[in-house]
């Protein structure tokens, strides 16, 4: 797992890397500079073993969010068919964040904009 920050426009962004490199999740909220970003995926990370995770169904596509204090903090990077999925996908992102909370955020890689990969030919 990694923890990646990105800009867009004058905001900056967190999201939460899976060991495959495809986004886990990401944080809902633009902050205002690269330091509160990392502040606030530091604390997501923390915070996410005991926190409530929903799960929403939007016409045969779950995706999920995590709330603290009924604070939005973040949302999944994916849609998924099936509730199992969904729910698969909440305990990958618990146990990635705590992978990424013990590792140095200075560490993080910093980008412009998200990357999407691009397949060869």
């Amino acid at each position: 797992a990694a923890e990646q920050y990105y800009g867009h426009r004058q905001n900056q962004f967190w999201r939460l890397l899976g060991a495959n490199n495809r986004t886990l999740a990401y944080g809902p909220d633009p902050m205002p500079d690269r330091a509160r970003a990392v502040s606030e995926a530091r604390a997501v990370f923390q915070a996410a073993g005991s926190a409530q995770f929903d799960l929403f169904d939007e016409g045969r596509e779950w995706h999920w969010a995590m709330l603290v204090s009924g604070r939005l903090r973040a949302v999944s990077a994916n849609r998924f068919g099936r509730r199992l999925d969904c729910v698969r996908a909440v305990r990958q992102f618990r146990k990635a964040a705590v992978l990424a909370g013990q590792a140095e955020p200075d560490g993080a890689e910093l980008t412009q904009a998200p990357v999407t990969p691009s397949l060869p030919g």
